[in-house]
């Protein structure tokens, strides 16, 4: 006889994480016994006192002091912890030799510290000659476990061809690339999830993040540009002589030669290096532009130009607006077409803002201080210019606030126009004073001021740039519904 029972309908709510707050709290404690398993001894300890002296006085002093297993256990000990009361132990290729000699198979605790040594100071950890030496150890000791072992000592094993190499950092940040791995997925798979602050753990990331950024969209906002502008990031070192900062900086401005520079990538650049355009003695000059080449500065130059002119013009805006003045309304709109007709003309080799106490208020109310490019003060409470150098042959400035536009076709010796030793002005400076340095120095002729009558200044401009070689079409600076005007009055050019 068959007794059928009616199933029974049910659920199961899922499981909080709390419940396993219990199971965890003792799988470290477990842990932490194994780990720490003879290291409370005399014995041991005494071992550890003993070669930590050493560590201080060099190789010779080291290898008196390995001489057998505990010794070694004690070293490996010290290898894979900080150095608080003994000088940091650098291993070397007789001594990694020793180590090999006295015990071989290593006990899998000696292992696992010298291991984690590894990932924890990886090139730090021993001298250039001798980082081959100790991966080829490390593999071969891999290779004596037990087929049956289990755990993080296992999982190395099975991935020592990966991890253990010179480019071990490298090759991971290129699996989790090729395989569209999340980077702590593919950590947690290979068992160096708990070793997130290591030496080899941190160049991972950062070279996926050099990576990335070799294969993002050019010019677009990528969520990876907020993670390399972290300064832990930037300024991890990536070799002997450069730092993560530079590799980023290279690719960001080497992927967008020859275009407008996006807004979130020119940020990027400054959050990390900060304007080019500071004195070359400047801390941030001499630890980032100094070492990206020419090229790189001059590129630099000329996007932030761009960005120079955007402010200055957003400056003026505002100014006219808030003056209530007619006059300087109406003359916003032909001076804001000849200078974005002259940048999109590409003759703007360099730029600089002279910004006044207003200006400086207005641009901090609406951009990050980081975000913003160097810019010199002006002691003055209303008017600001901007400095352009057109083809290195022809110099203008430009103003508000009743401004005269002025042009040169070099600059005095003592000119505040390009020193950025100078980083305050005046505003008689700039109004006057760099019309007079020129004349002591040159004469009366190769300069203009200009006041902003309407067509008769951009005429003036434009036949000053023409007789010191800079050909401007008129079309390109001058409005559209003026056009017609200007060539009844002038004829084109």
């Amino acid at each position: 006889m068959t007794l059928k029972l009616r199933s029974i309908e049910f659920s199961l709510p899922d499981w909080p994480d709390k419940a396993f707050n219990g199971i965890r709290e003792a799988e470290k404690r477990l842990a932490d016994i194994a780990g720490s398993a003879g290291k409370g001894s005399t014995r041991f300890q005494d071992t550890c006192s003993r070669i930590g002296r050493a560590a201080s006085q060099g190789e010779s002093a080291i290898l008196a002091n390995i001489n057998d297993p505990i010794e070694i256990r004690a070293l490996t000990y010290l290898l894979s912890v900080p150095a608080e009361n003994h000088a940091p132990i650098m291993l070397t290729e007789r001594i990694i030799k020793r180590m090999e000699e006295i015990k071989s198979p290593m006990s899998r605790l000696s292992l696992m510290q010298l291991v984690r040594a590894f990932f924890f100071r990886f090139d730090n950890l021993v001298s250039p000659l001798g980082l081959q030496t100790l991966i080829a150890l490390i593999k071969d000791q891999l290779r004596t476990l037990n087929r049956g072992a289990q755990g993080g000592l296992s999982t190395y094993a099975s991935s020592s061809s990966l991890l253990f190499s010179e480019t071990g950092p490298a090759k991971l940040a290129e699996k989790a690339q090729r395989e569209a791995i999340d980077l702590d997925v593919l950590f947690k798979r290979l068992s160096l999830t708990g070793l997130g602050e290591s030496r080899y753990l941190t160049l991972a990331r950062c070279q996926y993040y050099l990576r990335t950024l070799e294969t993002i969209p050019i010019n677009q906002s990528h969520s990876i540009l907020s993670e390399i502008c972290k300064k832990e990031v930037f300024t991890t070192p990536l070799d002997e002589s450069r730092l993560v900062g530079h590799g980023v900086l290279e690719i960001i401005i080497d992927r967008s030669k020859g275009s407008v520079i996006h807004t979130d990538w020119r940020n990027a650049i400054l959050a990390i290096a900060g304007d080019p355009r500071v004195p070359k003695s400047a801390e941030n000059y001499q630890r980032w532009w100094s070492l990206l080449g020419e090229e790189r500065v001059a590129l630099m130059r000329g996007w932030l130009s761009r960005f120079d002119l955007k402010l200055f013009l957003s400056i003026l805006e505002q100014s006219a607006k808030d003056s209530g003045e007619r006059d300087m309304e109406r003359m916003f709109a032909p001076r804001k077409k000849f200078m974005e007709g002259l940048l999109e003309e590409g003759v703007i080799v360099e730029s600089r803002l002279f910004l006044s106490t207003y200006a400086t208020r207005y641009l901090k109310q609406r951009y990050k201080k980081e975000d913003l490019p160097a810019y010199a003060r002006v002691r003055s409470s209303r008017t600001s210019m901007i400095y352009l150098n057109i083809k290195n042959k022809v110099y203008l400035v430009e103003g508000s606030h009743s401004f005269p536009i002025k042009i040169f076709n070099k600059l005095a010796p003592e000119s505040r126009l390009p020193n950025y030793n100078i980083d305050e002005v005046t505003d008689e400076q700039l109004r006057n004073g760099e019309m007079e340095r020129f004349h002591r120095t040159y004469g009366l002729n190769g300069c203009l001021s200009q006041t902003h009558r309407d067509l008769i200044w951009q005429n003036s401009v434009l036949q000053f740039m023409k007789s010191n070689g800079v050909l401007i079409r008129a079309a390109k600076v001058i409005r559209q519904e003026s056009y017609r005007a200007y060539k009844e009055k002038f004829g084109s050019n």
